[in-house]
């Protein structure tokens, strides 16, 4: 959204602030701080012209703020700013050419005289978050769902998951092949009939015991 600035006069008037906007003809508000002043200059700015807040921009400046000494100070934190966006920019670039050049990570930051921290920051600046579904695999750091798809060495976890050849391998959900291979001696498939169908059994009972 496109903002508006507008610029704030603030004067002491006794244990208040006047806060007058010059742009807007009549437009004073009395603030008890001066930290008040950008909120409330906003708020009957937005007032006035019908504007939603998000668009106005106020500042604020008062008598104190044509003192020589001031306009050098902020002078000299502005530079200081700039002067830091651009070293930051300088850095990257420096670290890319390093690791292009086959230095490691770390002696770039070696050579930079700048922590291995601060140049992975600077590195993964310039290139994004790490991991997520990046192009080596999905959801983990190790493969996940990775291109050889669910059969592939890799599974669902960064070593195996489902098993190194697919959900029904060694490895899967039990210790010999297939989701079945867990199951007890009870659970087991009822035998077939010449006709292919499963046959059923007849529940003889507990065997008699002879005295």
């Amino acid at each position: 959204m496109e903002t508006t600035t507008f610029t704030a006069l603030a004067e002491r008037a006794g244990r208040w602030w006047t806060v007058r906007v010059p742009q807007i003809e009549g437009l004073a508000v009395q603030v008890r701080s001066l930290d008040q002043a950008e909120m409330m200059a906003r708020r009957h700015i937005c007032d006035a012209l019908h504007l939603p807040p998000e668009s106005v921009r106020v500042e604020v400046h008062t008598e104190a703020s044509v003192l020589p000494a001031v306009t050098k100070a902020l002078q000299a934190r502005q530079a200081a700013v700039q002067a830091a966006e651009a070293a930051a920019r300088a850095t990257r670039s420096a670290i890319e050419a390093l690791l292009a050049d086959g230095t490691t990570l770390q002696e770039a930051a070696i050579v930079l005289r700048i922590s291995p921290e601060e140049a992975a920051d600077l590195v993964s600046g310039a290139r994004g978050p790490a991991g997520g579904h990046g192009p080596g695999g999905g959801h983990g750091p190790g493969g996940g769902h990775g291109p050889g798809g669910r059969d592939a060495p890799g599974g669902h976890g960064a070593s195996g998951g489902h098993g190194a050849s697919g959900p029904g391998a060694s490895g899967g959900h039990g210790a010999s092949g297939g989701p079945r291979a867990s199951q007890g001696a009870g659970d087991a498939e009822p035998p077939v009939g010449p006709s292919g169908l499963p046959q059923r059994t007849r529940s003889t009972g507990p065997a008699p015991v002879h005295h």
